[in-house]
């Protein structure tokens, strides 16, 4: 970074949020597990996930201002849809960083364990992801596109994504299994 240009310092923040994009769009939910800190861009890795888990002793922060920068892989766009406008702000405006306990509260992480537990709730989160239904994608693209369309655009892509649920065998496995009063066995299709 010492000796970036302003066309190196641009060509890798869009290097680096096309990277992160690629996994917020990726259909399957993504989930982060985050033990120590998750400072700068491994902040923004970690906003690039659907579910973000921590131990104990996580600590979280945009310190970028402190040496006169700002965040470059999209955490100015990510944190504050997560956490709102006003502590994204203040996290990027002054670099503060955050304790587990305050991640959980403002939203960013779901869940705090200890770090002895931190990669076994993270499998069995995923393991419980990669086990549902086939709409889990569709949901995932209904929610990024309220934030990538004008309100109109995305109901009207919600609808067209809840009809296309209708499509999977899930859907009728899951429909049938409510009517007959037992849990549904969903193959992923």
């Amino acid at each position: 970074m010492k000796n970036y240009t302003v066309k190196d310092a641009t060509e890798s923040s869009r290097q680096g949020s096309k990277i992160f994009s690629y996994i917020e769009k990726m259909r399957a939910p993504v989930v982060a597990a985050i033990n120590g800190w998750a400072l700068g861009g491994g902040l923004e890795l970690a906003l690039a996930c659907d579910i973000r888990i921590c131990s104990e002793n996580a600590q979280f922060g945009q310190p970028e201002v402190k040496i006169g920068i700002l965040p470059g892989y999209g955490a100015t766009i990510r944190l504050p849809r997560i956490i709102g406008i006003s502590r994204a702000k203040e996290m990027m405006y002054f670099g503060k960083i955050i304790t587990a306990r305050e991640a959980e509260n403002s939203g960013l992480v779901t869940l705090v364990t200890s770090c002895v537990d931190l990669m076994d709730k993270a499998m069995e989160l995923a393991r419980q992801l990669a086990q549902g239904p086939a709409c889990l994608s569709l949901i995932k693209q209904s929610i990024n596109s309220a934030f990538d369309f004008d309100l109109n655009a995305a109901f009207e892509l919600s609808s067209t994504l809840y009809g296309d649920a209708y499509k999977t065998n899930d859907a009728k496995e899951g429909i049938l299994a409510y009517l007959e009063k037992r849990r549904p066995i969903f193959k992923g299709n």
